[in-house]
């Protein structure tokens, strides 16, 4: 019995190994493997470029000493990320561009942070904890912490659990 990967499970029958579930989201979830390539730091990038996997639209600059645990990226299609410092439990989906202006410093996200689809979150700003950016919002100034920010006009609707209208 020695050698062999302990089964995490049976799909369809056939055992489960930490291995093939690993080999299972590095080939099928290009999230998976941007952000595994990522955490591998300069070994990611050398397999990147050996690898013969599909190309990844998925562009994470941020050092991953500078990322906390509980990062997701759901359908990780054309994001951009370059924030000096992200938070626990941050989560963003698909085209989502977090960057830099004229600053070489980018934003700063607090933790517990969701940003929606197509947003856009840049300059050397602060984005606060338990924050949700809506879908398209252009947010370009410092937000504070407990507040919702949706894409009419850019503002911020809901701060601290009251109802607000603050624009941006």
């Amino acid at each position: 019995m020695r050698g062999r990967p302990k089964a995490y499970g049976t799909m369809q029958g056939i055992c489960i190994s930490k291995h093939d579930i690993t080999i299972y989201f590095m080939l099928w979830l290009p999230e998976y493997r941007s952000v595994f390539l990522m955490r591998c730091g300069k070994m990611g990038k050398v397999l990147q470029y050996l690898s013969l996997l599909p190309q990844i639209t998925l562009y994470i600059r941020t050092l991953s000493k500078n990322i906390e645990g509980g990062m997701v990226i759901s359908h990780g299609h054309s994001v951009e990320i370059n924030a000096s410092r992200i938070g626990k439990n941050f989560h963003c989906f698909q085209n989502v561009t977090i960057g830099t202006t004229n600053s070489p410093i980018g934003p700063t996200i607090g933790d517990n942070v969701f940003v929606g689809a197509g947003a856009v979150v840049l300059g050397n700003i602060k984005i606060g904890n338990n924050v949700k950016i809506g879908a398209n919002a252009i947010v370009t100034q410092d937000l504070p912490d407990n507040c919702t920010v949706v894409t009419k006009g850019t503002c911020i609707v809901k701060l601290s659990g009251k109802r607000v209208h603050i624009d941006l």
